[in-house]
């Protein structure tokens, strides 16, 4: 039951991650620096290919802890949507 909810909980930080990139990136780089915007597939491939060399990172130390990991997802989508929401607050004052 507990690799269930850590694969659904992980999907559900990686969807929002990429919900939440593309929002933040269409919003600030794009618009400052007149780039094209990204569309969800886009972010969560950009999210994909980041997680991959993140990833190795994390296996080459050889630390893995499952309590951890659910820990550190829940945070990681804490903090994503916390820098969504200050984006989308800051939006109208760039």
């Amino acid at each position: 039951m507990l690799k269930l909810f850590d694969f659904l909980l992980s999907l559900a930080v990686y969807l929002f991650g990429g919900y939440a990139f593309m929002i933040t990136f269409n919003r600030f780089p794009a618009e400052i620096f007149d780039l094209p915007t990204i569309n969800f597939a886009q972010a969560l491939a950009l999210g994909l290919v980041v997680s991959f060399f993140k990833r190795i990172n994390v296996e080459a130390s050889g630390e893995h802890d499952a309590e951890k990991s659910i820990v550190h997802s829940f945070t990681v989508a804490i903090l994503y949507g916390v820098i969504l929401l200050i984006g989308l607050i800051l939006v109208p004052y760039v």
